[in-house]
């Protein structure tokens, strides 16, 4: 039966880390090279005994001198097992949250009624909120609308994060997605940031943050000419109305009342799928 001994073994150690160990062997009493690689594969299991870390690399079978013909040499590495690279949705990292922030608001969302003292009728001013006058318009009132806020982390590869890839990457940011990107409709997603670095890591880490503002449609904004419908506003498209004065039908005063709605793209947009 033959028989594996250990020569000798040797370790690379980089930043304080061990990432490779090498173990030199002598093979006595095997016929063939394919017994004598069997034998070395047994000997040498895919994960290191000592080192749990480490993931066998290469191996390699000499025959020292061939007028010996069960004599065997071999050399085996292992490695440090470093995970696949980072490309994959499945594998990405998210964080996220979701908080409100204050805007103000001159125009209801659903006007509910106008009441005035018994025998008296109310100027109406269909959905202007805070309405002071035809001078000084609506003050409107502050309102707590829902932002969605997240991130995703990725491991590329050392030497992908660089200037260059700073740059691609600044040409995507503050800027709406112009096309579907995971789950998002047109406009409603844009990244606001970019953070990387390319340190004594094993990886290049990369995270991307983003915004999220939702799409709404059949806005009905009340007016005294008829209420105006806004059939389409998408995430990040900006939606501001036009006011006109108009007589209350009922009380003959001259009030501000919307007179035109109007959605517009303040960027233009891209394509997300492109970066990530």
């Amino acid at each position: 039966m033959g028989t594996v001994c250990i020569v000798d073994e040797s370790s690379v150690i980089l930043y304080d880390n061990m990432v490779s160990i090498t173990r030199n062997y002598n093979l006595h009493g095997y016929a063939s090279r394919y017994a004598a690689e069997g034998a070395i594969l047994a000997a040498a299991p895919l994960t290191d005994t000592n080192y749990s870390f480490m993931v066998r690399k290469d191996i390699n079978v000499t025959q020292p001198d061939p007028g010996i013909e069960d004599e065997w040499e071999a050399s085996v590495t292992w490695e440090e097992y470093i995970p696949p690279e980072i490309t994959t949705t499945s594998n990405e990292v998210l964080s996220g949250s979701v908080s409100v922030t204050s805007q103000l608001q001159k125009t209801t969302f659903n006007h509910v009624g106008t009441f005035a003292p018994a025998g008296q009728t109310a100027p109406e001013f269909n959905g202007l909120i805070n309405y002071t006058g035809a001078e000084s318009g609506a003050e409107g009132a502050n309102i707590d609308i829902p932002v969605v806020s997240f991130s995703i982390k990725r491991n590329y590869s050392k030497g992908v994060f660089n200037l260059a890839f700073l740059a691609n990457a600044a040409s995507f940011v503050g800027l709406p997605n112009n096309v579907g990107w995971r789950g998002f409709g047109i406009g409603e997603v844009k990244l606001i940031g970019v953070d990387g670095s390319n340190d004594a890591g094993k990886f290049d880490v990369v995270t991307f943050n983003f915004a999220a503002s939702p799409s709404f449609t059949n806005i009905v904004i009340p007016s005294l000419y008829g209420n105006i419908t806004v059939p389409s506003k998408l995430g990040w498209q900006y939606l501001h109305v036009q006011y006109g004065t108009a007589i209350d039908p009922n009380t003959f005063d001259v009030v501000d009342t919307p007179i035109a709605a109007h959605v517009d793209e303040l960027t233009p947009g891209v394509n997300l799928n492109n970066l990530l």
